[in-house]
């Protein structure tokens, strides 16, 4: 009869142990494994779904790749074929609808160029001045841009133009706010942006109250727009008494 080497009967009952005590750990590792895969897969439908749709909304060729961040989402990014530079981001909205950045992705160079032209509205820091597209202006239609892209002036969705201002006063200046507004309205004529309407919020710190004037003027009120008087028509003002 042999006899059972000690170091070995040690040897099987540690590695026993030692597989018992890593089960937790293995399980845990298979499962995240599992789960990567389930998400990467979900992801790559996804992604799938959303090259069809942006094909079908724009008549391009486009790819759609996903950046998974985990539990806390996944980000994905498309290019047209024809202009693999062109990247913009996809999302889907709460109505399960997606949107995408496609329209600022092509005009972004464009509008910045005519925003150079304007110094006090791009160079002024306490100006901002945002001009982009609705993503939401875009859902549920569709654009023929087989044979190229439209210029600027003839984008089919029009422009979005907001611009804010932040003053430490005990009352608005108005005048400094027609300047900005004036500006932007000889922006949008001269270079002929499609834009429909102006939108402003001037946040007014007197202190104990905080004072936003809003203002929002249509495109053919522009060329009439030329005194405080005039920007008064389309002033609503709402005041805010600081918390002690």
């Amino acid at each position: 009869m042999l006899k059972k080497n000690p170091l070995v009967v040690f040897g099987i009952i540690g590695g026993i142990i030692i597989f018992i005590l890593a089960l937790p750990y293995l399980g845990l590792m298979f499962f995240n494994l599992f789960l990567t895969v389930t998400m990467k897969i979900g992801d790559l439908k996804v992604a799938h779904e959303m090259d069809r749709h942006l094909e079908e909304k724009y008549d391009l060729n486009f790819h759609v790749s996903s950046d998974s961040n985990g539990f806390v989402g996944t980000d994905f990014t498309a290019y047209p074929w024809r202009n693999m530079k062109l990247k913009f981001s996809v999302k889907e909205n709460k109505q399960g609808k997606y949107v995408d950045y496609f329209l600022d992705a092509i005009y972004k160079k464009d509008i910045n160029t005519a925003l150079e032209r304007y110094p006090l509205l791009k160079n002024d820091e306490a100006v901002r001045v945002m001009i982009y597209f609705d993503v939401n202006a875009t859902v549920g239609k569709k654009f023929d841009f087989s044979d190229g892209y439209p210029d600027l002036a003839d984008s089919p969705i029009p422009l979005t133009i907001k611009i804010s201002n932040s003053q430490n006063l005990e009352e608005i200046d108005r005048e400094a706010v027609l300047t900005y507004l004036k500006t932007s309205m000889k922006m949008v004529q001269e270079e002929k942006l499609p834009n429909h309407q102006i939108t402003s919020t001037i946040t007014v710190d007197a202190g104990e109250v905080v004072h936003y004037y809003t203002y929002t003027i249509p495109r053919e009120a522009y060329s009439s727009f030329n005194t405080v008087e005039d920007m008064k028509e389309y002033e609503e003002v709402k005041s805010v008494k600081r918390q002690s």
